[in-house]
């Protein structure tokens, strides 16, 4: 709508792989996990920073694993949303978690670069991780429910040069695919200027009509190709500023003028951008 203008610490890392499938029978304490049958090509790493630690998925549920791959396997069950876990292999208590970090902070505000601190899990055994939020990224959090490993770059960009740039280090244009992360990504960026969001519209998916105005007729799509549908495009498609005035803004954005809601634009305008790391495409580990 519109025209706009560590010092770094030596680390000792043992490799944890597991390629194949599993299949097992567990006896949790406090949910029941029977018959775990995985798919998933993972590699964990055992991480021997002493600060390291990940966010827990449920902060006081500890499940029972007969074994470190036992545990690694309860973590695959739940691949969209687990990515670390702490085993103890006396106890064989197996806390699963998302995101880790190597020194133990975490970032619980939209706007500010405040460390904030929280309970992370990993000091009762051994962390095992395949994403760890390093160098230049921050993990940003709200409350024990949303997290993501974020770079925001205060420089402008075209669309494309941006996710071009978050692709250099293992990145992609943030996004937001279910109702949780819409809701977390519109909290993280609301207080910045002209955000660029790894969304836009595409005329090669069949059907669209890129000169339309109405979102109905128009095709959105993920910077990784995957259509956007569901719960996530019914919230996106109640942005009345997504009206593609003048028949060539095809590219998304948020913050600004717009504060926490989306608006179109041409995709050739400079805008800032937040990347994100994807873990369940390459790993990322402690450093």
């Amino acid at each position: 709508m519109g025209r706009q203008g560590t010092n770094r610490t030596a680390v000792s890392i043992h490799v944890y792989q597991a390629l194949w499938i599993f299949v097992l029978t567990a006896t949790p304490t406090a949910s029941v996990d029977v018959n775990v049958t995985v798919q998933d090509t993972r590699e964990f790493k055992l991480i021997k920073l002493t600060r390291a630690g990940m966010i827990p998925l449920e902060s006081n549920n500890l499940h029972i694993a007969s074994s470190l791959t036992h545990c690694a396997a309860l973590c695959r069950a739940r691949s969209q949303e687990c990515f670390s876990f702490v085993y103890n292999s006396s106890s064989h208590h197996c806390q699963l978690g998302s995101w880790s970090v190597p020194n133990g902070r975490t970032f619980d505000h939209d706007c500010e670069n405040i460390p904030h601190p929280r309970n992370l899990a990993g000091s009762e055994g051994s962390l095992f991780s395949s994403a760890c939020c390093t160098g230049s990224y921050i993990l940003r959090t709200k409350g024990n429910t949303q997290s993501k490993c974020v770079r925001y770059v205060p420089h402008g960009e075209r669309f494309d040069q941006a996710q071009e740039e978050c692709m250099r280090d293992g990145g992609q244009l943030i996004t937001f695919k279910t109702i949780a992360e819409y809701e977390f990504v519109r909290w993280l960026l609301r207080c910045k200027t002209n955000t660029w969001v790894g969304m836009r519209d595409s005329c090669l998916v069949t059907g669209a009509n890129c000169k339309a105005n109405k979102l109905s007729q128009r095709k959105l799509v993920w910077v990784d190709k995957e259509e956007v549908k569901g719960q996530v495009l019914t919230e996106v498609s109640r942005c009345k500023d997504l009206d593609n005035f003048g028949g060539d803004e095809h590219c998304i954005h948020v913050g600004g003028k717009y504060d926490d809601n989306f608006n179109d634009e041409q995709c050739d305008e400079k805008f800032y951008f937040a990347c994100e790391k994807n873990p369940l495409k390459i790993g990322f580990y402690c450093k």
